[in-house]
């Protein structure tokens, strides 16, 4: 598995290849800055009127004005995974991106503190028996395979949860192709998937980026 070589995602689905855990994660980690920002208008309704014209007596029923009541919009920087098993609304500063991980189906940065986000969900029924802890520590070594120097601190016993729901959460150091990164690696267990968060900074950054990072994957919302 090589950065430049995605892993493929055409495994069949049958009993043999399960679990399909390894197709995951190749961590692209400094990518090209993503040009234009994300949007966050409204949309304002705008009604052309004319001169007012007099009112004329009418005969018969009168018509009343007819209201439409427009549905609920949603907001301008919400990112929802594919098949709806994530969503998150991103923190002023945040923009969506395209070219973290060919495997996300979220991925969004903040280039101006260099913080990056990846969400990804795996249904468990493909997973055969694993446990969070074993989903865990199988996708730490897919992503610490691509890594050297690499120092791995958890499970946090302050990152029990996202949500309601539980979770394990790693702090993992490295190097990749000799730029050094911090990982928070975070697994949520809902009843459906296991989820992989992951955030990342450069080691000079992680402190003042540290509570940005967890902000945003407690905002992670997972069904």
């Amino acid at each position: 598995m090589t950065l430049d070589s995605p892993p493929p995602d055409n495994t069949p689905s049958t009993p043999e290849s399960r679990p399909s855990w390894r197709q995951w994660w190749t961590p692209w980690l400094m990518p090209v800055a993503i040009a234009g920002a994300l949007g966050a208008g409204w949309v304002i309704a705008e009604f052309a009127s004319g001169p007012e014209q007099p009112t004329q007596p009418t005969s018969g029923d009168v018509s009343l004005p007819v209201t439409t009541e427009l549905p609920p919009t949603q907001p301008a920087n919400l990112l929802e995974a594919p098949d709806k098993s994530s969503q998150v609304v991103l923190p002023k500063g945040w923009e969506p991106a395209s070219n973290l991980n060919p495997q996300a189906q979220i991925q969004a940065e903040n280039s101006a503190q260099q913080i990056y986000l990846i969400v990804r969900a795996q249904p468990k029924a493909e997973l055969g028996a694993l446990t969070k802890e074993q989903f865990s520590e199988r996708s730490r070594q897919l992503l610490t395979e691509q890594l050297t120097q690499v120092e791995q601190k958890g499970p946090s016993d302050r990152i029990t949860k996202v949500g309601s729901y539980p979770a394990l959460q790693y702090e993992i150091r490295g190097s990749l192709n000799s730029i050094g990164v911090v990982y928070l690696h975070t697994i949520v267990e809902t009843p459906e998937y296991f989820t992989q968060i992951l955030t990342w900074t450069a080691p000079a950054n992680f402190q003042k980026n540290e509570a940005e990072m967890q902000n945003l994957i407690q905002g992670v919302e997972l069904k």
